[in-house]
């Protein structure tokens, strides 16, 4: 059987981004509005491209016959996605549509607009100490205000920027500079959001606070490099590919913010396995479409994230991976010109391959779902180890929050079902889920059995459950 395996250290590393590259570039930019993730010289190709998008007109139509907000009364997390989606569509509706649908539509985004300038607080669940919370509002508010910056008149762009201020740009320079604010340092899927929300809504504010601007962009550019070094050498994600779709979904979006505002992303566009992690997403799902689910990941997952990936790098395999984008990156979609696809096997890409980014191993006998090709498909995985290497217990930054005690563990599918399964995330509300302990092995989340190794397939001994950062 075919397969792929990437060298273990022989990829070329290197200390951290362009630090000098980007302060120079910070210094002499002198761009007008709008400039995040197009220019408006582009704006006469991207109407055309939107109006002859029937599923994003579809969408039009639905968006704005629904004037209403979302409902208040929503859970947390899904009232934050359904305000923050509505304004970036009502805001890109209002820059691309006829005169009619733009009209409506400018008018609503300079309600929510208003709603979220006058908020005290973009962050709902103050548990959350990461900017998770708050970074898709942040991305929403910072492209509405950069894309419709000379539509709205100048009290209500003071209020924006103000709102910004208090509820992103002020709190974050206080955590970056917090030696103990710990979010900053991790390579979890809050991290790369929270700095990528970080990151957009300081370049939106680089016309009227550069200073502010540039030390948030150092600080945020650091930290997300550090995250993203997560995904070298082959670009797997050791959280899994549900927490991988979230982060891939918001790295994009940070790097081709960086890339239009300042022409450059300073070295992360291309840390080792950043271009390539659509890899993860062809190898690490079945040929029914059911994701290996280690970890608190879960079956189903979203992989429209590679519609930049595909733009950015030319990856066939990206476009037709990305599938017809109805979803959050339908708008975007138009923004970045089309893409080529192509299935795998029309590539002839190896049915198998060994991710050492993740250790993970993913092979098949076939592209083909078709019955009577009898596709049969084996993924493995190995252990949570980071690269933190040493005899005493791992500093908390190096834990990996969604990690279980499953070394070992494997799923089957063929037949049109996945005959080995693994059982996924428990409830996040249990006492203690995330509760790893002080040496990252004996809080509270070690005894629900989905975490321990008892709830994977793969082996105890003595009825001792593994050590969870065991290699």
């Amino acid at each position: 059987m075919p397969f792929d395996s990437a060298r273990v250290l022989g990829f070329e590393a290197t200390a951290g981004p362009d630090c000098a590259a980007l302060e120079q570039a910070v210094a002499r930019f002198a761009l007008p509005h709008p400039y995040l993730l197009f220019h408006p010289a582009d704006l006469p190709e991207i109407r055309g491209r939107a109006i002859a998008n029937q599923p994003l007109q579809a969408r039009w139509e639905k968006l704005l016959s629904d004037p209403s907000p979302p409902p208040s009364t929503a859970e947390p997390r899904m009232l934050i996605k359904r305000r923050a989606r509505r304004l970036i569509n009502t805001a890109f509706i209002a820059l691309t549509a006829d005169q009619s649908l733009a009209e409506r539509a400018f008018a609503a985004t300079r309600e929510a607009l208003a709603r979220f300038a006058a908020e005290k607080s973009w962050k709902p669940r103050p548990v959350i100490r990461s900017f998770l919370d708050c970074a898709e509002t942040a991305v929403a508010v910072a492209l509405a205000y950069d894309w419709l910056f000379d539509m709205l008149p100048a009290d209500e762009r003071n209020e924006i920027e103000n709102g910004l201020r208090r509820n992103v740009l002020e709190p974050a320079l206080a955590a970056y500079e917090d030696r103990s604010s710990l979010w900053p340092r991790r390579r979890d899927n809050c991290t790369v959001v929270s700095n990528s929300g970080i990151l957009v809504a300081a370049l939106s504010m680089l016309t009227s606070d550069r200073a502010q601007a540039a030390k948030l962009l150092r600080y945020g550019v650091v930290s997300m490099w550090n995250a993203l070094s997560a995904l070298a050498p082959d670009g797997a994600w050791r959280e899994g590919l549900s927490y991988w779709s979230l982060a891939m979904r918001y790295a994009g979006l940070m790097a081709a913010a960086l890339e239009s505002t300042l022409g450059d992303s300073f070295g992360l566009s291309g840390m080792p396995g950043f271009a390539q992690t659509g890899d993860f997403a062809l190898h690490a799902v079945g040929p029914f479409g059911a994701a290996f689910n280690f970890g608190d990941s879960e079956q189903h997952y979203d992989a429209s994230s590679l519609a930049w990936f595909a733009h950015r790098f030319g990856r066939p395999i990206d476009g037709w991976l990305s599938g017809n984008n109805e979803g959050w990156q339908l708008p975007f979609t138009v923004i970045w010109p089309s893409w080529r696809k192509a299935e795998p096997a029309r590539l002839d890409l190896p049915t198998g391959k060994i991710f050492r980014s993740g250790d993970l191993a993913c092979f098949r006998n076939t592209w083909s779902a078709a019955v009577e090709t009898r596709p049969v498909y084996l993924a493995i995985k190995g252990g949570n180890v980071s690269d933190w290497i040493g005899d005493h217990t791992p500093p908390p930054e190096e834990i990996w929050l969604h990690a279980q005690a499953d070394a070992g563990t494997f799923v089957v599918d063929g037949a049109r079902c996945r005959w080995v399964v693994d059982m996924g995330s428990d409830d996040y509300d249990l006492p203690g889920y995330f509760d790893h302990g002080v040496d990252g092995r004996s809080g509270r989340r070690w005894r629900y059995y989905r975490s321990q190794a008892a709830g994977h397939n793969t082996l105890t001994i003595g009825g001792r459950d593994q050590i969870p950062s065991s290699p």
